[in-house]
């Protein structure tokens, strides 16, 4: 028979009990001992299946070798094989880590893309002078730096012109210092 069937017969047998009915010893007797039985199968499958007794064959994911597994989610051998393994790991996420820094410099160096070129828009040009788009914008205006305006969304500077522009600029004197702090005795 099934075992909830036993544990359903048990519970109504406690509550017939509780309510001072009398039933068949024999029937109470039988049931108690089929859920006793039933209860210690149990117990006793849950020993087998501890890892005491059952022996766990299990792969190497390092070395390649078999050997008994303690528990169910070991993937080493012995310590120096999962020392291996976690290094090895550590120097590939490493390498992928140096590999993604150096693709994000090159592509924050845009300059080579267009270092080689006649001629270049105001965001291009700034980037090459190392400016921002509204200093180039406001060469233009003061007419610094000579550009083109195609359309009214397209300006071009020629590569030529900003080579001009900065051998044509005065070469950098440091100003003078003024002090125009007045002395305390005036005040």
């Amino acid at each position: 028979m099934d075992i909830t069937f036993y544990f359903v017969t048990l519970l109504y047998l406690e509550n017939v009990k509780a309510e001072n009915i009398q039933i068949n010893a024999h029937v109470s007797a039988h049931v108690y001992t089929k859920v006793h039985d039933l209860t210690q199968w149990y117990t006793k499958m849950g020993e087998i299946m501890s890892s005491k007794f059952v022996e766990i064959h299990k792969v190497c994911q390092w070395c390649g070798s078999v050997f008994i597994a303690k528990k169910q989610n070991t993937r080493y051998c012995t310590h120096t094989c999962n020392s291996r393994a976690y290094k090895a790991n550590k120097r590939v996420q490493t390498k992928i880590r140096i590999e993604k820094t150096t693709d994000e410099i090159i592509k924050n160096q845009p300059i080579a893309d267009f270092k080689d070129r006649d001629f270049l828009n105001c965001t291009q040009a700034a980037k090459l002078l190392g400016v921002c788009r509204k200093t180039v914008y406001n060469l233009i205006y003061n007419k610094k730096l000579r550009a083109v305006r195609i359309t009214s969304r397209i300006t071009i500077i020629r590569r030529r012109d900003i080579d001009e522009l900065l051998e044509i600029s005065m070469p950098y004197e440091p100003q003078q210092k003024t002090d125009y702090r007045l002395p305390i005795s005036i005040l």
